[in-house]
């Protein structure tokens, strides 16, 4: 875990107490108003947290701690010459209200990071068997008990320093490198799947969002921009992102497959190759578009919708058996399905392959890969064995297939000295941001499937450009971390209406990109700022989502900006429709997500557009393959889960 000095640490606990203040109430049935951070192990969790972060990361944490200690800072925030836990409460909640609003970037991030971490420390987690807050806010947790599932795969385990050898070396094992396993496999081949997240059962799915998000999660869940602005969402377990996403499946539009085909000489994404591929993966993973009810966040945004003559439509999802809208097992499916009904490539692709002879390492990370006379010869990795060391892994390969993720891909291609131009860049997060409704029935929108209900209408605002709406996973930590912080009275107060809070998001499809960097240890580092274009769109969306709550009969609207701007009718909010573009958007001034990293190793007909060929191989490395959503030509304008399997079993095909 970080270590840090007392001075540090007493400066992270008096931040949780005044991002989470104890306040004196009348009507405190809960104990919740007179709760501080403090009365829960609040900063032992952030702590957690941070430790998985890049060492860099971890760094700058200290210096955030640092400064906001300094009594020279505190004069200039505060009006006091003293650190930061001397000041009184009224001080301390001011200096946070300062560094949010502050004009200076850093202040803006180091406040959001606290923000973030440790709203999401305090209601996202339990300790000794609860969480005190929940109660108050009407969140139940987890109900019931996670399903046994089928057998447990069996992970090989590191025994000290290792060697050894196969016909194909698959880096990754969520929608990418789950499908080129299990297909590999089952053509006969001699495959290895390498995973550097954790294996986890179905039966060890707790449902706890804390608990889960960190365990299954990049970086704890806690990953995000170099900036802080942007949180990334990102699978990090044996399943990768299939395991946690909500359930979309959406195939890629048509007109998206001849934008690739067309910019980027791809003219197989318009042959029957590519939609063989998709047909087979949609069977394979029980795609389909009904069978389930709608939840009352899901229904908010079809009432809404039809309302206004807006194109909505049911979402495919890959599930099988998904209990309805009521169900109080249904809901946790960010956190690993406890129902057993979603088809992850755990239960669907890598089953498969495990049947076919595949074997399994887990908890391993690949430092490089190995290339021999420019040809891919396997990997080197390390993994810690039983005994908690860590050990050396070598692996011989004829084929390598690298499906780490847009994150990871490019980091590890880097690492080992693979040098096109094109790697790391054409970053696209499809920005989301979220407006929330709260209406005057409960809403509990942790119960049901989660994502259910798509809006259409706005796709194409601008060519091949614009967004769709949607509704995300929300549960208490989540939830805490993402709404506004202005006050503790005025958050605490926004807790207790999670009950009857309904939220949409909007899905940006971004026309410009980013980057993904490397660390001082050749680790991802995202460099993404929001282009204007885009943001133009994701604000459109902003005040769209606020129309539909009204037609769907929410009392009041709230956006995500952090100065907590609210409508509380029809008229305010065409009022700040008129107005919203000249609020401030600058970084770190407004919630913002991406659970969709796309391009940043992007196929293309020619080594001067992109790093691999039409067939997924990478222009510079014979032997060496990329099928995971780094590939993507653009982004895919839809959740592209389904998308990046179907790329990826068409790209295995042509490796059998």
């Amino acid at each position: 875990m970080l270590e840090l000095t007392a001075r540090q640490r007493r400066t992270l606990e008096s931040a949780c107490d005044a991002l989470i203040p104890c306040i004196e109430a009348d009507d405190d049935p809960h104990g919740f108003w007179r709760r501080k951070g403090t009365d829960f192990p609040t900063a032992e969790i952030v702590l957690e947290l941070i430790s998985s972060q890049p060492s860099e990361k971890q760094q700058q944490f200290r210096l955030l701690l640092d400064l906001l200690e300094s009594p020279v800072a505190n004069l200039i925030w505060g009006g006091r010459f003293r650190p930061f836990w001397q000041l009184d409460d009224l001080r301390q909640e001011r200096i946070l209200q300062r560094w949010s609003a502050s004009r200076l970037p850093t202040m803006r991030s180091g406040f959001a990071a606290l923000k973030k971490l440790c709203l999401f420390a305090y209601y996202g987690f339990v300790r000794e068997g609860g969480n005190p807050a929940w109660k108050a806010i009407g969140y139940p947790g987890p109900i019931g008990s996670p399903v046994s599932g089928q057998p447990p795969l069996r992970p090989l385990e590191v025994e000290g320093s290792m060697s050894l050898s196969c016909q194909v070396l698959v880096i990754g094992s969520g929608a990418g490198g789950g499908v080129v396993a299990g297909e590999l496999a089952r053509s006969g081949k001699d495959v290895i799947v390498i995973e550097k997240g954790p294996y986890l059962p179905e039966s060890q799915f707790d449902r706890v969002e804390g608990s889960m998000l960190s365990r299954l999660y990049e970086g704890r869940a806690a990953a995000a921009s170099d900036d802080g602005s942007i949180s990334l969402l990102a699978g990090s377990c044996l399943g990768g992102g299939t395991l946690v996403n909500w359930a979309g499946s959406l195939r890629t539009p048509d007109y998206i497959l001849e934008e690739w085909a067309k910019d980027h000489d791809l003219p197989s994404f318009l042959e029957d190759s590519y939609q063989e591929s998709m047909d087979a993966v949609c069977q394979a993973i029980g795609v389909k578009a009904d069978g389930w009810e709608h939840n009352a966040q899901n229904q908010a945004l079809w009432d809404g919708s039809i309302q206004l003559g807006h194109r909505v439509g049911r979402i495919p999802r890959n599930v099988d058996g998904c209990p309805n809208s009521s169900h109080p097992d249904c809901g946790f499916c960010g956190f690993g399905c406890s129902s057993g009904g979603k088809q992850s490539t755990q239960t669907t692709y890598l089953r498969q392959a495990a049947d076919h002879g595949a074997r399994f390492l887990v908890d391993c990370e690949v430092e490089k890969i190995l290339v021999e006379s420019g040809r891919a010869s396997g990997a080197l990795a390390s993994g810690l064995d039983t005994q908690g060391q860590r050990c050396e892994i070598r692996i011989r390969a004829d084929q390598v297939a690298v499906c780490a993720g847009s994150l990871h891909t490019p980091a590890l291609l880097k690492r080992s000295g693979i040098s096109n131009e094109h790697i790391g860049r054409h970053l696209h997060l499809h920005p989301t941001s979220a407006v929330g409704g709260f209406y005057p029935h409960a809403i509990e929108s942790w119960y049901g499937p989660t994502m259910t209900v798509v809006n259409d209408e706005f796709a194409r605002l601008d060519g091949n450009f614009g967004f769709k709406l949607e509704t995300p996973l929300v549960h208490a930590g989540s939830y805490a971390a993402a709404v506004p912080w202005v006050s503790g009275r005025q958050h605490k107060q926004l807790m207790l209406e999670a009950k009857r809070a309904a939220h949409f998001i909007v899905l940006t499809r971004d026309r410009y990109s980013g980057e993904v960097a490397s660390d001082g240890d050749g680790r991802p580092v995202v460099k993404y700022r929001l282009h204007p274009y885009d943001l133009k769109h994701l604000l459109r969306g902003l005040i769209e989502m606020g129309r539909i709550h009204f037609e769907a009969g929410a009392e009041s609207i709230g956006f995500p900006h952090y100065s907590n701007r609210v409508c509380r009718n029809r008229d305010e909010l065409e009022k700040a429709a008129g107005e919203i573009e000249s609020w401030n958007w600058d970084p770190n001034r407004f919630s913002l997500f991406s659970a969709h990293q796309m391009s940043t190793c992007r196929m293309s007909g020619s080594p001067q557009d992109g790093v691999v060929s039409p067939q997924g191989e990478s222009f510079e490395v014979q032997g060496l393959f990329l099928a995971d959503g780094s590939v993507l030509p653009r982004c895919s304008g839809v959740n592209p889960m389904l998308t990046i399997m179907s790329v990826a079993h068409w790209i295995a095909q042509g490796m059998k």
